[in-house]
């Protein structure tokens, strides 16, 4: 299993973040009524220059009222340099809330 590990961290590579935030804003309108957001996600990249991840974020029950009060955004991409210093990225984002029903 190690070996099998040890090879594909050659290839691609997984990360993932989270954070403890004091709002959450989106474009400059508070998503959880100026309140704390509990936020993470999970990427992957290879080295072909695809790219895909999962985000997420607490968000206000109060505010999104058929919600449970979490965004998740999935994102797949491709993105190359073409030339030195000139990088081209190709990136598809779909928002979801999550619905309590």
């Amino acid at each position: 299993m190690l070996m099998v590990a040890g090879m594909g961290s050659a290839f691609a590579e997984f990360s993932g973040n989270v954070g403890l935030t004091s709002d959450y804003r989106f474009r400059g309108i508070s998503q959880t009524m100026n309140s704390q957001a509990l936020q993470g996600g999970i990427d992957y990249a290879d080295k072909s220059g695809f790219y895909a991840g999962n985000w997420n974020s607490t968000v206000s029950s109060r505010l999104y009222t058929d919600s449970i009060g979490l965004e998740n955004d999935l994102y797949a991409g491709f993105k190359k340099e073409v030339f030195k210093g000139v990088t081209v990225d190709r990136k598809s984002t779909r928002l979801n809330s999550s619905h309590g029903y």
